[in-house]
């Protein structure tokens, strides 16, 4: 399968929110002691929150459908602000406003994935 690359239109709005999060297994033995490894080779992910401001509605209408035809299951590949490369991301949850004027705003959630292409 060939991954399509996301490239608005428009950039995300600044800042733009990254969380990162490590997938971490736990053994707990006696008297407190623990030992930590990571779960997985990726076991770092990272999620972004993404907002578009002050889109015409064609730009909006384009990353809409775009998060549209990957009906939140397909990844695709988009590189994030301030990063040299291309990640793989999934987009579940977005949410599209009507703002004053001709204007729409769009408010996005990215999640890291690692699947194969």
């Amino acid at each position: 399968m060939n991954l399509m690359t996301f490239v608005p239109p428009v950039s995300p709005d600044y800042p733009a929110s990254r969380s990162s999060a490590a997938n971490v297994k736990t053994l707990t033995f006696g008297d407190g002691y623990s030992q930590r490894t990571p779960s997985g080779l990726n076991s770092l992910s990272c999620s972004m929150s993404l907002t578009w401001s002050k889109l015409v509605k064609s730009e909006a209408d384009l990353i809409e459908a775009f998060f549209q035809g990957r009906k939140g299951t397909e990844a695709f590949y988009w590189t994030a602000p301030h990063q040299e490369a291309a990640q793989k991301w999934v987009c579940q949850k977005w949410s599209r406003d009507r703002q004053i004027g001709p204007f729409d705003s769009l408010k996005a959630s990215f999640q890291e994935v690692f699947d194969l292409d």
